[in-house]
């Protein structure tokens, strides 16, 4: 083989190497980006009677905080039981009461 060929080849194995890096660069953004979309759908809209009722547990519940102030997930767990409880709106998970006090 000569040298031409010999370089010709190696371009060749470096396109379909780019090649093969873009797609499986492709295929991991569109599964990171389906991750996030999925991510953001599990957001709740909070009623302003769930947001009432998820301070009024923490504050009743204050002694769990602990002395750094932050609670528990065993706690934002029984937060979301009892606003579920009271079925003011879709149901909300532990990590979203969790958000929800971070942002209140």
């Amino acid at each position: 083989m000569d040298q031409q060929a010999i370089e010709t080849i190696a371009i060749t194995r470096t396109r379909r190497i780019r090649s093969i890096v873009h797609a499986v660069v492709k295929i991991f953004t569109v599964f990171a980006l389906s991750l996030m979309t999925t991510e953001a759908g599990a957001r709740a809209n909070w009623k302003d009677q769930e947001v009432s009722a998820l301070v009024d547990y923490l504050l009743e519940h204050k002694a769990e905080a602990g002395d750094g102030g932050n609670f528990k997930e065993s706690t934002f767990t029984r937060a979301a039981a009892h606003i579920n409880d009271l079925q003011l709106g879709v149901a909300k998970t532990t990590k979203q009461c969790h958000s929800k006090w971070s942002w209140v």
